[in-house]
């Protein structure tokens, strides 16, 4: 049985913690391992290195032992089932020294935390997290500070329709993981004459070979809105979106991203991204 990878990078502030607990938590319920990193911003050519080697050395010994500290407070609470190792590498900008470390050591996905209430907003506007979807050769999930792994029940997969079909399958793999049931999220405008297809559901299902899958088809104007009262409805675990260098997410939500995204202060979201896979 392969077993799956989880790379936690860390900065070690309080939202970098609470991801790497909740990454704990989800790697001991599939049985996966999980590698905490620090990444160490500094210019690595020889050149510079020649120059820093002395703060190159400090900077090294200061991250392992932060890591040191954290490992031994995920394990003392995840208890012995939990398989974690660390790591330190360096680079600029943090975002590609991180895709570069995920497509070396081959893992197959990356946990990471995001600050604020409006936890989608933060992800869309900026920040590490968000270059990190842009460029990661896998998967990242981002976990808002709030967030407390409960279990993976429930993902609800926020789509356009118009790739449905190669990306329930792709899913589906990591629903299984948890034996999750996937939530098709559809919204068309308000005064859309479209109806739902009731044929879409089983054709999923059959695409996927994976039998936790329904439909769900809404009308309003407001997207961010419609989501965020379906994940409070359904009482999903995960929002999951698959994008192209984020193009979905600015004609999902507008450039804006209002507070009505403050669901996303306890929902994580998962992003596959397109334009790498």
């Amino acid at each position: 049985m392969t077993i799956v990878t989880l790379l936690v990078p860390t900065d070690f502030s309080a939202e970098a913690k609470a991801a790497a607990h909740f990454a704990a938590k989800l790697a001991v319920q599939i049985q996966a391992r999980v590698i905490l990193l620090s990444v160490v911003e500094m210019d690595t050519t020889e050149t510079v290195l020649s120059n820093w080697k002395k703060l190159e050395q400090q900077l090294t010994r200061n991250a392992q032992k932060s890591l040191e500290k954290l490992t031994h407070e995920i394990k003392t609470e995840a208890g012995p089932k939990l398989s974690i190792a660390s790591d330190v590498t360096f680079g600029i900008p943090m975002s590609e020294a991180i895709a570069r470390y995920a497509s070396e050591q081959q893992v197959n996905m990356i946990i990471m935390g995001t600050k604020g209430a409006s936890g989608l907003k933060k992800i869309l506007t900026g920040s590490n997290t968000t270059k990190l979807m842009q460029i990661s050769p896998v998967p990242v999930i981002a976990i808002p500070a709030k967030a407390v792994y409960q279990g993976m029940k429930k993902m609800v997969y926020a789509t356009d329709l118009q790739h449905v079909k190669e990306e329930i399958k792709v899913l589906a793999r990591i629903a299984a993981l948890f034996e999750a049931e996937i939530l098709v999220f559809h919204c068309v405008p308000a005064d859309s004459q479209a109806r739902e297809d009731r044929g879409l559901e089983p054709e999923l299902i059959e695409q996927a070979q994976y039998g936790f899958i329904s439909f769900h088809q809404v009308k309003s104007d407001r997207v961010d809105k419609a989501i965020g009262d379906f994940i409070d409805e359904s009482k999903a675990d995960m929002l999951v979106m698959f994008t192209h260098e984020l193009d979905f997410y600015e004609k999902l939500f507008g450039r804006s991203v209002t507070r009505s995204l403050a669901f996303q202060s306890r929902i994580p979201l998962l992003v596959f991204n397109r334009s790498v896979s």
